[in-house]
């Protein structure tokens, strides 16, 4: 604790002009006092603290290896729920694929045979209208009315129905889960982000300048008067 003379001599400083040296000196010697105290301050602060900061390490150990494998199984299972559905997301979109190419391929074999099977039936059905005394046009068009016929009593070909994509949302017993696409960013070059983005490293410059660097764009270097007070023993 600051002793009271101490404090008194603070005290007498507070607001005080250096217009001579030896307000100078009192003013040296204020600072000296005022430096060791918040020495002595920061010292006992630690002395409060550091107890309570220990304490805190081994608490943050000891959960540290409790959150673990609780945060392995996070991963493993967030991952894996997210393959399942990628995976099961493209297997629908193949089945649904297939299915509707197979469907086209079936609907285009049928109209050919249907076609086929039509001219056929007004073909024959126009000979024979021929054969027993009709004009040409009307065993035509009498072909073309049988072959209608016909056409309508062919059964459609069999369409598969193609399966639909799962909902989003996954019903446990307990929960539910669904999935979701927040933006997120990854740093590919940093070299071309643009400046806006990007902030200094104070502590990077700091230790350049006391290495000896004096000449930095966009940084101003210099000297910085300070004052060095030592207490007379």
């Amino acid at each position: 604790m600051p002793k009271a003379e101490e404090l008194e001599s603070i005290e007498k400083v507070k607001g005080l002009q250096i217009l001579n040296p030896q307000r100078e000196a009192q003013a040296v010697d204020a600072l000296a006092i005022v430096r060791r105290l918040l020495k002595a301050a920061e010292k006992s602060r630690k002395e409060l603290v550091d107890p309570f900061n220990l304490k805190v390490k081994k608490i943050n150990a000891a959960f540290d290896a409790m959150t673990k494998d609780l945060e392995t199984a996070n991963a493993m299972l967030t991952g894996s729920i997210r393959d399942w559905r990628e995976s099961e997301r493209q297997r629908i979109a193949d089945e649904q694929a297939r299915v509707a190419r197979e469907n086209a391929e079936r609907e285009a074999a049928q109209k050919a045979e249907t076609d086929r099977i039509a001219k056929e039936m007004a073909a024959r059905t126009e000979i024979e209208a021929k054969a027993v005394g009709m004009t040409e046009a009307d065993a035509q068009k009498l072909g073309v009315l049988v072959a209608q016929d016909e056409i309508a009593a062919i059964t459609p070909a069999p369409v598969e129905i193609a399966p639909v994509q799962r909902g989003n949302v996954a019903h446990g017993d307990l929960a539910s889960g669904h999935s979701q696409m927040p933006w997120a960013f990854e740093i590919l070059d940093g070299s071309q982000v643009p400046v806006a983005y990007c902030s200094p490293d104070s502590k990077k410059i700091g230790e350049a300048v006391k290495a000896g660097v004096r000449d930095m764009p966009g940084v101003r270097i210099f000297q910085k008067k300070q004052i060095v007070t030592k207490m007379r023993s």
